[in-house]
């Protein structure tokens, strides 16, 4: 924070120096206490902005707002908590920024009747190549009808890998944004000329520039999907698309915009190819250990798994929890610095009750996946396509569901191939279940056959991409807002 607070003395209007002043979070909490601080002081920084916003845009030009609005509250949802309030208002500041230099990008757009007999969506993306967004969505574009529907692709930057390969040959437009074009500045005039009837955004909350778009009305109906599963905020977001199977009863209270649930888990994923297990050893692996997979993001934890894991690896004295690295040491350092505090409360020595592995390609992965004996999803956050996988190889899950959709990805997979004993009611429950999972081989080796025999439920079914392009076609044939 210091080096924005020196860039916003020598350029007060800076915007985005003022924004991420104010609204920077810490990527590993202490503990629960942490957190609530790091909240207290981001709603703080929050209230300064909203205070200083008229000094801070003075003068300003619509693009130099536009650009300075390049900035994502990603951080915010691993807290854990119901963060429609604060995403609303951050969202009501960007958009009064935007009003206040040309309130013409948020206004809303003429609909026309849809010229001919298809459908013009647009996708806007910058992650839609071979990472999790791309597994999820991918199928989203190269799927849909192109007797009905136009699809549009405005990839940010250059990969180039088999997703972005596979959508750009299905697409019927592709306009990338690459260096200095990769800006709202620049992007939305596109965007908006292109008089598109429908545009996606597959994973708002993970890039800058995308949630700064989204802060504008480019199409007459936009959407955002839970590639970050938490409400935009952002009043020109018409809808989130969202699974059935993992959205709790009254989750229409977490999101600002219209929920749209989606059949099953929402997509249409594609069965990869596994790779023959290997031994171990070759892994950095125990052998003689009962591995027990934590493979989320370290910044994914949240302090409240701790205590869980502990529990778990202090009544099994055979297991073993295996996490991955973080991108940077210093995240990895930080994190376990936090579990080995809590662990030696259990008694039990870090080192050897614990296995970091480094980031891995994906078969690596994988085969770390098909290494191992069972899974624990993290509290709050629970895995999405790492629970994907670990079904694919056949790995037990145990959960326990959240109160928003994030913390119940699982719970939606397990109940889908009728996987309830492995759901935990509770906390107790939770330690209940992972630990006959260590000591119960028969039972594992049970859940794994059953897991192989109802993984393909998961896999290739059709119904929620026919829910999706029904919704789109009902969506136009509405007014917009």
């Amino acid at each position: 924070r210091k080096a924005y607070a020196v860039a916003l003395r020598q350029k007060p209007r800076y915007l985005r120096a003022a924004l991420a002043m104010n609204l920077t979070l810490p990527v590993i909490y202490a503990d629960a206490e942490d957190i609530a601080r790091a909240r207290a002081e981001y709603l703080h920084g929050l209230e300064a902005l909203e205070r200083e916003l008229d000094a801070r845009i003075a003068g300003s030009t619509w693009r130099e707002v536009a650009d300075g609005l390049v900035w994502s509250n990603f951080f915010l949802a691993y807290q854990g908590e119901n963060d429609r309030e604060l995403q609303a208002r951050y969202a009501a500041l960007a958009a009064s920024a935007l009003d206040r230099v040309d309130p013409v990008w948020r206004a809303p757009l003429a609909v026309t009747p849809v010229a001919g007999p298809k459908i013009r969506i647009g996708f806007v993306s910058a992650l839609l190549r071979e990472c999790t967004v791309g597994r999820y969505f991918a199928r989203w574009l190269t799927d849909l009808d192109r007797e009905r529907f136009e699809v549009c692709f405005y990839p940010l930057g250059g990969d180039v890998d088999g997703v972005t390969t596979a959508i750009r040959a299905r697409a019927d437009r592709v306009r990338p944004f690459v260096g200095g074009d990769a800006l709202p500045s620049t992007i939305a005039p596109v965007i908006r000329g292109e008089r598109l009837d429908v545009l996606v955004y597959p994973e708002l909350g993970m890039d800058q520039v995308t949630f700064a778009l989204s802060a504008m009305r480019l199409a007459p109906r936009q959407y955002a999907a839970w590639g970050h599963p938490v409400t935009t905020g952002h009043a020109t977001i018409d809808g989130f698309l969202s699974c059935a199977a993992m959205e709790p009863e009254h989750a229409d209270a977490h999101y600002t915009e219209k929920l749209i649930r989606l059949p099953g888990i929402g997509t249409r994923f594609r069965r990869q190819t596994l790779p023959a297990p290997v031994e171990r050893t070759s892994l950095a692996l125990p052998t003689d250990a009962i591995l027990l997979l934590c493979p989320q993001s370290l910044f994914k934890i949240h302090p409240d798994n701790d205590v869980l894991f502990a529990r778990i690896i202090a009544a099994n004295p055979r297991a073993v929890l295996v996490l991955f690295a973080g991108r940077h040491p210093a995240i990895t350092d930080q994190f376990m610095r936090r579990l080995a505090r809590c662990f030696e409360q259990y008694g039990l020595p870090i080192r050897e009750r614990t296995r970091v592995l480094p980031q891995l390609t994906h078969e690596g992965y994988l085969a770390v996946n098909l290494a191992c004996d069972a899974m624990l999803d993290t509290l709050r956050w629970s895995g999405g396509q790492t629970s994907v996988d670990a079904l694919d190889c056949n790995v037990p899950i145990v959960t326990l569901p959240g109160a928003m959709m994030r913390g119940r990805q699982s719970l939606g997979m397990l109940s889908l191939i009728g996987m309830n004993e492995l759901i935990a009611t509770d906390v107790d429950d939770y330690v209940r279940i992972a630990t006959r999972l260590c000591g119960d081989a028969p039972w594992r080796a049970k859940l794994r056959s059953r897991i192989r025999e109802r993984r393909g439920v998961l896999f290739d079914d059709p119904a929620p991409l026919a829910a999706l392009e029904a919704f789109y076609r009902d969506a136009v044939s509405a007014p917009a807002r």
